[in-house]
């Protein structure tokens, strides 16, 4: 077997027992619940606002040490020289998402290769 899909749907009663009734909790609590991908969320100005636990795995750093600092954090010092990471925030305002590919920093400075994409959220 190579692959397993799978689903399900709770009755609305349950999803409230659990105090799941909420979609945008139920969404937090999944994102936050994922450990092998970073997930977070950044402000207009390119702020990191939330931070999963993959985020924290993979970088490194605790919410508490990233949340408000910019997203130029992860990426190393000669491509935030270039302007790389300005320039993939202006092409997901834009262009509503982009994907890119390169190194990114940990907090302790190591390097590692990401696949990373970036989608324009408005309201």
């Amino acid at each position: 077997m190579s692959s397993v899909i799978g689903s399900a749907k709770f009755a609305p009663e349950t999803l409230k027992a659990a105090g799941l009734a909420d979609p945008d909790r139920r969404f937090r609590l999944f994102v936050k619940a994922v450990q092998d991908y970073a997930i977070f969320i950044l402000d207009a100005q390119g702020r990191v606002a939330t931070w999963n636990e993959g985020a924290a795995r993979m970088k490194g750093y605790e919410a508490k040490q990233i949340i408000g600092r910019h997203v130029s954090v992860f990426y190393p010092r000669e491509d935030v020289e270039r302007g790389l990471p300005e320039r993939l925030l202006k092409t997901a305002e834009g262009e509503g998402s982009v994907e890119h590919e390169s190194w990114r920093v940990r907090k302790d400075g190591s390097r590692f290769w990401a696949s990373v994409s970036i989608t324009a959220l408005r309201d």
